[in-house]
């Protein structure tokens, strides 16, 4: 079940949730970021398990499918990136 975005940033109330359950709660009331950046911030959010996915499986068919080698450096950044995602980054 994929995440996406409940509520309504005009009324302080932009949640992430998946089904019924709240994964987080988008702060509204940041005078730091405009509206159009906290909305594509709680996009991003609500993209992130796909992202994920999609950079898991790229990697995968880079290393066994493609043929290719990584660009110099994107190996390093593409697995740091997944293992920062699953908790794993130092």
């Amino acid at each position: 079940m994929a995440w996406r975005l409940d509520g309504c940033i005009s009324m302080q109330n932009l949640d992430v949730v998946r089904g019924g359950n709240r994964i987080a709660m988008i702060d509204c009331d940041n005078e730091a970021l405009s509206d159009g950046d906290i909305v594509a911030n709680a996009r991003l959010i609500t993209a992130a398990p796909e992202l994920l996915a999609a950079l898991i499986e790229l990697d995968a068919w880079a290393i066994y499918g493609s043929g290719t080698e990584y660009p110099q450096g994107t190996f390093e950044a593409v697995r740091a990136a997944i293992a920062k995602a699953i908790g794993e980054a130092a």
